[in-house]
């Protein structure tokens, strides 16, 4: 797993292009609007210090041990802490989705993967009227998650315990239609295909899907490429660490690996 993350992140390096290789009138508003990372929000450091609380807690929980085909294996006792370390977004993947929903004005916001609950509150911040629905396996993370959202008071978020393929259709038939989703968890190829295809469902012209971990494994990185091929699919970007992709066709079919301008300083005008 270890060498296809190194071989994929070379190949993406040595093809991604800066801000100012991109042509695309609409993606350069998006990457200078709407993707700029270095932009600051007041509710960022509350959302970060609650997860420096969970970085800290070195309480043990029981915590399910989900094999293949989401069947329960057996139990095993971890620290928050090391939940917290191995399985929370990063702060900078949390700020692109709170720009993402911010910028495109989703509503109705869906999350396979709530984890311990830091990425359903930037999914959730930028406005009151948003509805967040996020599933989480593990029923004790998903009360840690509710205390979490509690703690920020933050009101718009909804944890529905249960194995995503048990509870998934049922979510999409309460939210309607789908503005944003993020699929994060269940690293494998087939499931990740699956509720691809049954978010697309309740898709509309504008909705936007990320996919997270697409380099993880071998099997993620060929879900990425069959959902990057999906004949719904306009643009697709590509940030290594996650993927997002547009259904609008009013978009060109296009492929971009996308990577800030100071990773490839030379990948400017006659330069890149």
């Amino acid at each position: 797993m270890k060498w296809h993350q190194l071989k994929s992140f070379i190949q993406f390096y040595l093809k991604a292009h800066t801000i100012y290789n991109v042509q695309s009138g609409f993606l350069y508003q998006l990457l200078h609007e709407g993707l700029d990372t270095s932009k600051t929000y007041y509710i960022y450091d509350k959302f970060e210090s609650l997860r420096i609380k969970l970085l800290k807690n070195d309480a043990m929980i029981e915590v399910n041990d989900y094999g293949a085909g989401s069947h329960v294996l057996g139990q095993s006792e971890r620290k928050i802490s090391q939940i917290a370390a191995t399985s929370l977004s990063d702060k900078n993947k949390c700020r692109i989705l709170f720009q993402l929903v911010e910028y495109f004005n989703c509503k109705q916001v869906l999350e396979l993967g709530t984890s311990l609950g830091i990425s359903s509150l930037y999914l959730a911040a930028p406005a009151k009227d948003i509805q967040v629905r996020t599933i989480e396996g593990d029923p004790h993370i998903a009360e840690i998650a509710k205390n979490i959202h509690a703690d920020a008071g933050m009101t718009n978020i909804q944890i529905i315990q249960g194995r995503f393929q048990d509870v998934l259709s049922d979510v999409l038939r309460k939210s309607h239609r789908i503005d944003l989703a993020f699929i994060d968890g269940h690293h494998s190829e087939l499931p990740t295909i699956d509720y691809f295809d049954q978010i697309l469902q309740y898709s509309h012209r504008d909705t936007i899907l990320v996919i997270d971990d697409i380099y993880w494994s071998e099997e993620m990185t060929r879900a990425w490429q069959k959902i990057v091929h999906h004949p719904e699919v306009t643009l697709a970007l590509d940030l290594y660490s996650i993927g997002i992709v547009f259904l609008n066709k009013n978009l060109s079919k296009q492929y971009v690996r996308y990577i800030p301008y100071h990773y490839k300083p030379w990948k400017i005008g006659l330069f890149g």
